[in-house]
C-alpha cells in the first residue's frame, strides 16, 4: 500500500529581481543541495527525453539580479545528455525537492550552456555553466509522499571538495592581483621530517588566493636579517586545487630554506 500527500499547486510566476529570503520559491532554491532537470529533443524517430540530476553544496545555485540561475557543471558529468539536448533545445524543467518538509518547486523555462567563463576557471570543480531564465514557477506544498534527516556527517564528500560562489568571487578578485607581490600569513608549520617542514600560507591581504593546479609554484620573496635585498625563491605547491589553501614544503638546504 502506498501512501501519498495530496498538495495544491500555486503558482507563484516567474523568479524575481528583487526575490528575496522571506519568498519560500528563492528560499528553498537558495538553500538546495539537489535538484532535478528535464531536457528534451525531436527528430523523425520521436521525443528523446532525459532526466538528470545536478548536486553540490547548499547555495550552489545562486539567483542572479534579472532573476535567472547559473549552475556549475562539476567533473564526472561525462554523458552530456542534458547539455547536448540544451545545445538542440534549449527548454528545460527543474524540480528542486525540499526533502525535509516534503515542498516541491516545479520551474520550467530556457537554458543557456556557458563555455566561457572567468567562473568557470574558478569555482573548484566545475568544467562548465549553464544558465537557466525561468517562465513559470509551480510551488507545491507538501507533494513529496516521504520526507528525509539529513545525517550530521552524510554530505557527500565529493560535494565538499567543490568551491561554491563566495570562493569563486575571491578567486577571480585574485586573480586580478596575480602579477603583484602579496603578503601572506604563515598560519601553521608542521615537521614532515628531521629536515623537510611544510609551511601553510594564507592571505594577509583580506583577498582570496589565486586558483593553481597540481604541480605549480609559489613564488616567495623573503627579506633575511641583515640583508640589503628580498630574496627570492620558488616552492612547489604541496596541497591539491581543491584544498583552497596554499601549503608548500620547504627542505633544509640553502641560504633561504635554512632561514
Amino acid at each position: 500500500m502506498a501512501f501519498a500527500r495530496i498538495a495544491s499547486a500555486r503558482n507563484s510566476g516567474s523568479l524575481t529581481p528583487n526575490c528575496s529570503a522571506r519568498s519560500r520559491a528563492c528560499a528553498m532554491i537558495q538553500a538546495a543541495d539537489t535538484f532535478f532537470v528535464a531536457s528534451y529533443v525531436d527528430d523523425a524517430q520521436g521525443r528523446h527525453v532525459d532526466a538528470a540530476h545536478r548536486g553540490g553544496k547548499a547555495g550552489f545555485v545562486p539567483i542572479n539580479a534579472v532573476g535567472s540561475l547559473t549552475i556549475p557543471d562539476f567533473a564526472g558529468n561525462l554523458h552530456f545528455n542534458t547539455l547536448g539536448n540544451f545545445l538542440l533545445n534549449p527548454k528545460a524543467g527543474l524540480v528542486f525537492p525540499d526533502f525535509a518538509t516534503g515542498d516541491m518547486l516545479h520551474m520550467t523555462g530556457d537554458a543557456e550552456v556557458l563555455f566561457d567563463s572567468a567562473e568557470i576557471a574558478a569555482f573548484q570543480g566545475a568544467e562548465r555553466l549553464w544558465l537557466f531564465r525561468p517562465r513559470k514557477v509551480v510551488l507545491r506544498p507538501a507533494a513529496l509522499p516521504l520526507c528525509f534527516a539529513l545525517q550530521a556527517d552524510g554530505w557527500s564528500p565529493n560535494s565538499l571538495m567543490t568551491g561554491d560562489w563566495q570562493h569563486a568571487a575571491d578567486r577571480i578578485a585574485a586573480d586580478s592581483l596575480r602579477s603583484r607581490w602579496r603578503p601572506f600569513c604563515i598560519t601553521r608549520i608542521v615537521d614532515e621530517s628531521s629536515v623537510i617542514r611544510s609551511f601553510h600560507l594564507e592571505p594577509a591581504d583580506a583577498n582570496g588566493i589565486t586558483a593553481h593546479e597540481a604541480g605549480q609554484h609559489l613564488p616567495i620573496r623573503v627579506r633575511l636579517q641583515g640583508a640589503a635585498e628580498p630574496v627570492l625563491r620558488t616552492y612547489t605547491l604541496s596541497t591539491a586545487p581543491s584544498d583552497g589553501a596554499y601549503r608548500i614544503g620547504v627542505k633544509r638546504q640553502g641560504l633561504v630554506s635554512n632561514h
